[in-house]
């Protein structure tokens, strides 16, 4: 239940996470 949802939210944390500690 909801495991795409969950799959592309990990996705954007992971990016957002990524930015931050490239910045």
């Amino acid at each position: 239940m909801g495991n795409r949802f969950t799959d592309l939210y990990q996705r954007i944390l992971e990016d957002y996470y990524n930015r931050l500690n490239n910045h």
